[in-house]
């Protein structure tokens, strides 16, 4: 059964849907996935601001609700720029004992960086070639066995679409500093 914001699927498993900003507080999910809960829609929220919005959704709502057994939290995201909450948690340095998150708060988080693509010499090579072929010779050679890419974008004709500095972020898990570093 389906409706807007509850899903039952047919093993019995079910999924709750909530917007991050919705009241949650006292739930208890094995697991809570966050999807690009910074997004900002009007692009001028300070990011004092978003930050603030990102500790209290983190620390007060999400990690108290996953603290027992075998729950947890997953955090997909897009990195949009150094100053953004996302790549904050993610930054991790050498220490002694080893890598060790920057911000003491993210030790105990496993981080997984999953590109569109890798970059070797300038040539793309993507990390998964049926959903975004790397060149336009390699869509049109795909698109006579397969119709839909004749409509899709390769990995390169995208990076012309949008831009370098918005495919790198975007595609390629590297963003640029933005006005500044977190």
């Amino acid at each position: 059964s389906f409706s807007t914001e509850h899903m039952i699927l047919n093993n019995g498993s079910w999924l709750r849907l909530l917007s991050a900003s919705s009241k949650q507080r006292g739930g208890r999910p094995r697991r809570y996935r966050l999807d690009d809960p910074e997004y900002d829609p009007k692009s001028s929220t300070p990011m004092s601001v978003l930050r603030a919005y990102m500790d209290e959704l983190l620390f007060k709502i999400v990690i108290p609700m996953v603290t027992r057994p075998d729950t947890g939290v997953d955090w997909v995201g897009t990195f949009v720029s150094k100053r953004h909450y996302l790549w904050h948690a993610m930054q991790l340095e050498d220490t002694p004992e080893g890598a060790r998150a920057k911000d003491v708060r993210f030790n105990r988080w496993s981080r997984l960086v999953i590109p569109a693509a890798i970059e070797h010499e300038g040539t793309l090579e993507s990390c998964w070639p049926d959903m975004w072929p790397a060149t336009r010779e390699e869509r049109l050679e795909k698109a006579k066995t397969k119709p839909r890419f004749k409509e899709a974008l390769s990995l390169e004709e995208i990076r012309e679409a949008i831009g370098t500095g918005n495919f790198n972020s975007a595609y390629l898990a590297k963003p640029g500093d933005g006005d500044s570093v977190y």
